[in-house]
């Protein structure tokens, strides 16, 4: 009989932390280059792509090692509470992979290119289709809001466990 960790691994830690940051950093850059103008553009939204493509990356690798390694149970608290926690990962995770897909399929149909980081040219063979990258740019900032919301819900919560229920939920992953 095995037990479950009390905490998670040190690399779900710098996983979660990183993708974070990284889903952070990506909403403050695309809003700001969707409000810019000027030469900055083209830069902020090459950054924009190589960071979302790095996320993308790190969260493949997120979701297998969660699939692989036990990660601590739930603590206790009300059943609502642990569906609304795990309905509310399983959203994060769907709307990352769904936001960063659809901005490579709205770049592709904006005909754009994608470098990753300037060195590697990943862009997708699609012919140039306005409807369809209009749709995609739709789909992506309102991926983008609900994300703003979901990761404030997320990080109030953290904080609700921490100083209102004082247990150990954000000791846990920090």
């Amino acid at each position: 009989m095995t037990t479950r960790a009390t905490s998670y691994s040190p690399l779900a830690k710098i996983l979660h932390w990183l993708c974070a940051l990284m889903v952070i950093a990506l909403l403050i850059i695309g809003f700001v280059a969707k409000n810019t103008h000027g030469p900055i553009v083209k830069t902020l939204f090459g950054l924009h792509k190589s960071i979302g493509l790095t996320l993308l990356i790190l969260m493949i690798i997120r979701l297998f090692h969660r699939l692989k390694h036990k990660h601590p149970a739930p603590l206790p608290a009300p059943r609502s509470h642990q569906i609304a926690a795990w309905l509310t990962h399983i959203t994060l995770y769907a709307l990352i992979f769904v936001t960063i897909l659809v901005g490579w399929f709205m770049s592709a149909f904006s005909g754009h290119h994608t470098e990753f980081w300037g060195v590697i040219n990943v862009s997708l063979p699609f012919a140039v289709n306005k409807s369809l990258a209009h749709l995609g740019e739709f789909i992506h900032e309102y991926i983008a809001w609900a994300l703003v919301v979901l990761v404030s819900l997320h990080f109030l919560a953290a904080l609700y466990h921490h100083f209102i229920c004082k247990d150990d939920t954000l000791k846990r992953m920090w």
